[in-house]
C-alpha cells in the first residue's frame, strides 16, 4: 500500500456511501437504548476519507493507487483510473483482511461532487458520492524545525 510520503499524492478523497441496515446486519441490538432508530430498509450514510496518488515504487509510469479509511476499516485502492477530462473515477477497494473487492465508479457532477455507485462482488450495490481535493506532496511533510 502506498504511504503518502512514498508517492505523489494527487487528491484527498472524502465521501459517503450508503447501506441499508438489512444489508450490513445492523439490528436493534446495535443501539439498545433506541431500537426504533434501526429500520432495516433505511439507508444509512457511512463516511470515508483517504487519498489517491502515483505509486513511485511501481516501475510502470502513472500507476495510481491509494487508501481509504471508514468505520469498517482501512482499505487499499487498486486498479485506479482517473480521467479528469471525461470526469470519471473508477477503483477497486479492498479492505485489509477481507477478500471481497468492492468496485466503485463515480462521475463528476455539480458543485465539485463526484457521484456514482459501488458493487460488492455482484451481491450488493449502493450509492456513493465524494469530493476530490487536489493536494501537493508538501501537504504531508512535517513543518520545518
Amino acid at each position: 500500500m502506498i504511504h503518502p510520503q512514498h508517492g505523489t499524492v494527487l487528491y484527498l478523497v472524502n465521501g459517503v456511501f450508503f447501506h441499508s441496515a438489512e444489508e450490513i446486519g445492523l439490528t436493534a441490538d446495535y443501539i439498545p437504548d433506541h431500537p426504533a432508530l434501526v429500520d432495516p430498509k433505511t439507508l444509512y450514510p457511512f463516511m470515508y476519507s483517504g487519498f489517491i496518488g502515483r505509486d513511485e515504487t511501481c516501475v510502470l509510469d502513472g500507476v495510481l493507487t491509494g487508501a481509504l479509511l471508514d468505520e469498517f476499516g482501512i482499505s487499499e485502492l487498486v486498479d485506479v483510473t482517473l480521467n479528469v477530462e471525461s470526469g470519471t473515477l473508477e477503483f477497486t477497494k479492498v479492505y485489509v483482511g477481507r477478500p471481497e473487492p468492492i468496485y466503485y465508479r463515480v462521475q463528476r457532477g455539480g458543485f465539485g461532487m463526484w457521484v456514482g455507485s459501488y458493487t460488492i462482488e455482484g451481491t450488493r450495490s449502493g450509492f456513493t458520492r465524494c469530493m476530490l481535493s487536489p493536494v501537493s506532496p508538501v501537504f504531508f511533510q512535517p513543518p520545518p524545525s
